[in-house]
């Protein structure tokens, strides 16, 4: 078996690390003092003004219709994941505009630890601190954390399920069934909270765990006890979102009535044929948002005829589809036309410089994403928990639109792959210099390269021997 690192190797993993999480927040710090005369755009109102009046005990309602008339009219247009953190930042006191960024970069900030300790956990340390560098520093996390949106927690959920996969796929034998039973609830958990955050990301179950879960090594009554507490520990947390949502509203409602509306805004002429082709309007909901005044229907009633609306417009049109889905998938992975999809994104109070460096910070890390991807598959590495973030971004913005928000959960996922390519690069320089040149003689190990992880998925460190010229 392969020597485990030392104590102080340990030690100095965990101050690199800490070194990183201070320079990303030194980083989000100067971005919301820079931008905290912006006014607040898009969705991040209604996650601030909804999470007060949850802290206000008026309950999940809208805050519009609220303000306007004083009726109570509840919401589940998104997800109460998003809601809640402001909540807890509303109970705090947290309620002015520079306080929430960094509150909000919290989240942020823990995506960044996760990240490093999973990449660490595949490959070893230099990965985790390549992983935990790219998301201390690429736009695409950050302006999520200062715009006060639903990607900071998202990410931070998409981070925890890729690190609970890979713990559970590294346990093997016939001595492990509670451990692996533990692990996998704790995913099943992740899971929920990911669900709860992005409602598409309960596409993870199906694609991460349940396969992780089931292709665990271990014997057959193991994997069935696991796998019954991680499916019981996605519908805990879950179920009583749902069972509320079905006693406040007319119509069945399960975890958002986003996607309803989201439908209409994306299926009609200027979001099919023209140059907003694959993207969303507002002009498109206009047949049913006067409905609204009228105070006869909530939102679920309202969310069945934004439905109708985008389905019945798809089906008339359906020749049509492979073409708007096409343009949608580009748009979100950064094939579009960057200056226009920039543009377009100012709608959503994107500043267009920010996307476009989002977009060519994506662009890097994915390419070296896919080498790393690469890399952990010849070294017998499961790589189905990185790409199935990729998968669910496609088909996600296949459904609604492209935005490059959309990519939020691939982009975790790219980040932790990407870092094994920089690891492994760093390990080919580190063994092309003359022993003796190397600063301290120091060689660290962990890398794919160095230690290859067997087909279990365990991952392995191990130390080098001392170089020459090391004292």
């Amino acid at each position: 078996m392969p020597e485990l690192s030392p104590q102080p190797d340990r030690r100095a993993f965990r101050l690199a690390l800490a070194g990183i999480v201070v320079g990303g927040a030194l980083l989000r710090v100067l971005v919301a003092v820079l931008l905290r005369d912006a006014p607040l755009t898009y969705d991040a109102p209604e996650y601030v003004l909804v999470g007060r009046l949850i802290a206000q005990g008026e309950g999940v309602v809208w805050p519009a219709r609220l303000l306007f008339d004083g009726s109570p009219a509840q919401t589940a247009f998104h997800p109460p994941v998003t809601y809640g953190w402001f909540a807890l930042a509303s109970a705090l006191g947290v309620e002015e505009r520079l306080p929430l960024m960094l509150w909000h970069a919290v989240l942020g900030l823990g995506t960044v630890v996760l990240v490093a300790a999973t990449a660490r956990e595949i490959a070893g340390r230099r990965a985790g601190l390549a992983a935990a560098l790219i998301v201390a520093v690429l736009p695409n996390f950050w302006t999520n954390d200062v715009a006060l949106g639903a990607e900071t927690p998202a990410q931070f959920a998409v981070a925890l399920v890729l690190l609970l996969a890979y713990r559970v796929s590294a346990l093997t034998g016939t001595h492990v069934t509670d451990r692996l039973v533990v692990r996998s609830a704790l995913l099943g958990g992740a899971c929920a909270l990911a669900a709860l955050a992005r409602s598409e990301l309960v596409l993870l179950v199906p694609l991460v765990l349940v396969p992780v879960v089931v292709g665990a090594r271990v014997p057959p009554r193991a994997r069935a006890a696991a796998l019954a507490a991680a499916l019981v520990w996605v519908a805990v947390p879950i179920a009583p979102w749902v069972w509320w949502n079905q006693q406040r509203f007319e119509e069945p409602v399960f975890v958002t009535t986003g996607l309803d509306t989201t439908l209409a805004q994306t299926n009609c002429t200027s979001t099919w044929y023209g140059d907003s082709v694959g993207y969303r309007s507002t002009w498109c909901s206009i047949p049913v948002d006067s409905v609204y005044a009228s105070r006869r229907m909530d939102e679920s009633q309202m969310a069945v005829l934004y439905r109708d609306l985008g389905v019945s417009y798809a089906r008339r049109h359906v020749e049509r589809a492979p073409v708007v889905v096409a343009a949608r998938v580009a748009r979100t992975m950064g094939f579009w036309n960057p200056f226009e999809q920039a543009q377009d994104e100012g709608s959503e109070g994107r500043e267009a410089g920010i996307v476009l460096a989002g977009t060519a910070g994506w662009f890097l890390v994915a390419g070296l994403g896919v080498a790393g991807l690469r890399r952990l598959r010849r070294s017998e590495v499961i790589i189905f928990p990185l790409v199935a973030p990729v998968v669910v971004t496609v088909l996600s913005a296949a459904i609604a639109f492209g935005a490059s928000r959309f990519r939020c959960g691939a982009e975790v996922a790219m980040a932790i792959a990407a870092s094994v390519q920089i690891d492994a690069w760093w390990a080919q320089w580190r063994s092309a210099v003359p022993a003796g040149e190397v600063d301290g003689g120091e060689v660290d190990g962990g890398g794919v390269d160095e230690a290859p992880v067997p087909a279990d998925g365990t991952p392995r460190e191990v130390v080098a021997p001392p170089t020459q010229g090391t004292s």
